[in-house]
C-alpha cells in the first residue's frame, strides 16, 4: 500500500476486502491489518470490509455491533 501511495497520494483511499469463512489459520491477522491501517493518504485512511461466509448462520448479519452477533466463535477473536 505505501508503493501505491506514493506513486498516487491523492487517490481516494482503496477500500480494502477480506473475504473469509472463520478465524485465520496462519497466524495472527491483527498485526498484517494494523499495517495495512497505518497508510495514509490526504483524502484519509483506508477503508478496510470484511466479509464472513458461513454455512453456520441463516440470518445475515449486516453491522454486527458486538462480537457475539458474529455466526462463529473462531470468527469472534479476530474482530
Amino acid at each position: 500500500m505505501k508503493n501505491w501511495r506514493k506513486c498516487y497520494p491523492k487517490a481516494f483511499p482503496p477500500v480494502i476486502f477480506n473475504l473469509t469463512d472463520g478465524g485465520a489459520t496462519d497466524g495472527d491477522p491483527r498485526i498484517s491489518g494494523s499495517l495495512i491501517l497505518e497508510t495514509q493518504f490526504e483524502d484519509g485512511a483506508l477503508s478496510p470490509l470484511t466479509y464472513i461466509f458461513s454455512t453456520r448462520s441463516t440470518n445475515i448479519i449486516k453491522y454486527p455491533v458486538t462480537r457475539d452477533e458474529l455466526p462463529e466463535k473462531i470468527c469472534q477473536n479476530d474482530v
